[in-house]
């Protein structure tokens, strides 16, 4: 990490969890969830103001603790594959969680 990167944004972690998910993340989860369902994108938006609360607690009550011991316990040439296993895990578990059944 730069010295540049550690100045303007002293915490990544909350940052990360407050801003870039629920505003980015999220809404892109559903939008393509939709498309991908054929419905229109009314539909993503409706999901995403329905279930967004819900996402992220979800998301906070797993992703921040993980992400605590991460840093705190795991020795550092081991973060890299703890935290890839982790979005591995939390993808799977939002696949699960907001899993549909096609229909045609």
């Amino acid at each position: 990490m730069s010295l540049y990167a550690t100045h303007t944004c002293p915490h990544p972690l909350p940052s990360q969890h407050t801003h870039s998910h629920p505003f980015c993340y999220f809404p892109v989860f559903f939008t393509m969830k939709t498309m991908i369902q054929g419905k229109p994108l009314s539909a993503a938006v409706e999901k995403y103001r329905a279930e967004i609360w819900d996402s992220c607690k979800a998301l906070w009550s797993v992703w921040v603790p993980a992400q605590l011991v991460n840093f705190a316990f795991v020795p550092r040439h081991m973060r890299i594959p703890f935290g890839t296993c982790g979005q591995n895990r939390r993808g799977l578990h939002m696949n699960c969680r907001h899993h549909e059944a096609f229909t045609t």
